[in-house]
């Protein structure tokens, strides 16, 4: 993570939308249901340091982080896939 990022997270202006999305959700992992360890996403960064609330979502801890994981998983097998189909194009 970039420092102006790690800044932002630390900022009374994060914890602000932080506190108003985990609000909207009623503190609760909108996955699993659990209100223990509870995390706000972001669902796109296209916003970012100046969030709507559709660009959050609450999650527990790991929840994110299974998100994160099926992330770069899906990413790992797409970059996988483009290297073979690469590998065995016919290039004449």
């Amino acid at each position: 993570m970039e420092p102006k990022y790690i800044e932002y997270l630390n900022s009374p202006e994060w914890r602000i939308v932080r506190e108003q999305r985990l609000t909207k959700d009623r503190y609760t992992c909108r996955a699993c249901g659990s209100t223990k360890n509870l995390q706000v996403h972001h669902l796109s960064y296209s916003n970012i340091y100046h969030e709507k609330m559709e660009d959050l979502i609450t999650l527990c801890q790991e929840c994110h982080s299974s998100f994160h994981k099926e992330k770069n998983d899906v990413k790992a097998a797409q970059e996988a896939k483009r290297k073979e189909k690469f590998a065995y194009r016919d290039w004449e």
